[in-house]
């Protein structure tokens, strides 16, 4: 088990869109299962665990959302640019010149950075639209390395720790409340508890 800091740590750095949180709930897994009586997942991939109190008839539900803001492929135009379908409340300010992951079918991860080709119009007016993935390929050679409309995209960024009780990093506004639920669950385990608590990570 890692410690506090590096599991929050260790989810944030996970990258996950919605529709694609595998990696962040095989993260969850091993510590609903050692914090909780009973952990199912279901149909549509959320993750849920139970903490079972002393004859409850109660439950109390503490959930999170495991997925993070991004963008999808939506196609590669003649020049190798890939245009994008923003996934999530995404600003298109925040996307721009900033350096991406693209992650293949297969698994495998790109790098590439954010372009626009918006001409005469103010920053302020920029759309999603105007945005582009740019590999440094081709458009042969984007096509060759794997590249399909509906390959995930996400933020490339660090995890840093400021000073000693802050953290920056992306998906942290996700991924902090995921980290939270398990806080919950490690010290409600040994307590007697009169109700059942349900704790949520979904999709």
């Amino acid at each position: 088990m890692l410690d506090e800091i590096e599991l929050l740590r260790s989810l944030c750095e996970k990258h996950g869109i919605p529709g694609y949180e595998q990696d962040v709930c095989l993260t969850l897994k091993p510590y609903f299962e050692a914090y909780m009586n009973e952990v199912t997942q279901d149909g549509l991939g959320s993750l849920i665990g139970y903490q079972r109190g002393h004859q409850a008839s109660k439950t109390l539900m503490l959930a999170s959302h495991m997925d993070e803001v991004g963008a999808m492929v939506k196609q590669i135009d003649e020049d190798g640019f890939i245009t994008l379908q923003a996934m999530g409340g995404v600003s298109p300010f925040a996307l721009l010149n900033q350096m991406m992951v693209l992650t293949l079918r297969d698994g495998r991860q790109v790098m590439g950075v954010i372009g626009t080709t918006f001409e005469n119009k103010k920053i302020k007016d920029i759309e999603f639209n105007d945005l582009y993935l740019d590999l440094g390929m081709n458009q042969k050679e984007v096509k060759q390395l794997g590249v399909r409309p509906g390959d995930k995209v996400t933020f490339s960024s660090d995890f840093y720790c400021l000073h000693e009780t802050k953290v920056v990093s992306k998906a942290l506004d996700d991924r902090v409340g995921l980290w939270i639920l398990l806080m919950v669950a490690k010290r409600l385990k040994e307590k007697e508890k009169h109700i059942d608590v349900a704790y949520c990570a979904t999709v």
